[in-house]
């Protein structure tokens, strides 16, 4: 009896062995940051994502797997690559990006998680999956780019810096803006007509990696189950062959600057050149137009006056005259030979002449 009741213990031992054992392959956990393919014979059978969520699941032990996907979202660094414009400049660049399994479950189709299974597996994988299509897909979009529109994001005209900087320069006068001088105006249209040459690609680097990443996705999520959430150029720069001629382009650009500020420096001096001598010359014509004037004015003020003085007494005019005469000639340190009957010295040796004068002398004190 004791026998009999220990092989019944030991079996009912081994049967609960074995149940625990069946439990314990049969149940799986999923954790909020997992993807879960339960495989029947190597051949995926279910996928449990989004719509199951994590938790405790089941399914046939010693027949079916389970195998687990990381569902975090992951870093994919290139590593440094080089390529050509669409004017054949070549520039190095070092791009990054953060991509995770696609959580979506389209119908008809395998989901991504599963896609990404039977695809690649494991993220080595996936990088090098993503090395060889996101790469490429770079290099592609950079050869249809001119090397501004690639390495800037934003920018500016020349028209605007340069009008700009011309009002700055040459505000103060307005015989040199561009609305009212022709000169300044040409100047500025032939810069605006060169600065259109060099200017063959608008800023967009922003637009070109949202179209690479684009086109990255389609291919990435519709074969491989992967996703990238951002994308970005960690390094993107001119290559050693190009910096020197870029170099030279930017000093030319610069020169092509300075002599379109010098030829519009000597247009607006010209312009302000001739408002001053026309200024000028109307100035100096109304000086001399006044002068002319005033003189005219005082020398009839003086023959008036003279008119009227000799008129008014004729002998005391002459007397005065003749002292005048006297008091500029004689004066002078000069040596004049004339004859005592000359009629200057009449006035010295004629008693008579100051006969007149002395009346009326005589006269004006009794008067007084």
């Amino acid at each position: 009896m004791s026998a009999k009741t220990n092989v019944v213990k030991f079996t009912g031992g081994l049967l609960v062995v074995a149940t625990l054992v069946v439990l314990w392959n049969a149940m799986f956990i999923v954790r909020p940051d997992q993807f879960a393919i339960v495989t029947q014979f190597g051949e995926p059978k279910r996928v449990l994502g989004d719509d199951e969520g994590p938790g405790l699941y089941f399914m046939t032990p010693f027949v079916q797997s389970v195998r687990y996907l990381d569902r975090r979202v992951h870093g994919w660094d290139d590593s440094s690559r080089d390529t050509k414009t669409l004017e054949l400049r070549t520039i190095d660049f070092t791009a990054f990006a953060r991509w995770r399994i696609d959580p979506s479950t389209p119908e008809g189709v395998d989901s991504g998680p599963l896609k990404f299974y039977k695809a690649v597996r494991t993220e080595k994988r996936a990088a090098g999956v993503m090395d060889s299509i996101v790469t490429a897909r770079i290099q592609a979009a950079v050869r249809q780019e001119h090397l501004a529109s690639v390495v800037r994001d934003t920018g500016r005209t020349f028209d605007e810096r340069a009008e700009l900087d011309l009002k700055t320069l040459i505000h103060d006068y307005e015989e040199c803006r561009p609305e009212t001088n022709e000169a300044i105006r040409a100047i500025l249209g032939e810069k605006r007509g060169q600065d259109a040459t060099q200017q063959e690609g608008q800023p967009k680097r922003s637009k070109i990696v949202d179209e690479i990443l684009a086109d990255a996705n389609q291919k990435l999520q519709s074969e491989f189950g992967i996703e990238i959430l951002d994308l970005h150029f960690k390094y993107l720069n001119y290559s050693p062959q190009v910096h020197s001629k870029m170099i030279e382009m930017i000093r030319a650009d610069r020169e092509k600057d300075i002599s379109s500020y010098r030829k519009a420096g000597k247009a607006c001096l010209g312009s302000i050149d001739q408002i001053k001598e026309r200024r000028l010359g109307e100035i100096l014509g109304e000086r001399d137009r006044t002068v002319r004037e005033l003189r005219g004015e005082a020398q009839a003020t003086a023959i008036k006056t003279k008119a009227s003085a000799f008129n008014s007494d004729p002998d005391f005019f002459r007397f005065l005259e003749t002292l005048q005469l006297y008091r500029e000639s004689l004066a002078a340190k000069s040596t004049l030979v004339l004859s005592t009957d000359s009629p200057i010295f009449s006035l010295l040796h004629d008693r008579d002449l100051m006969t007149t004068v002395k009346k009326r002398e005589l006269k004006t004190k009794k008067s007084e």
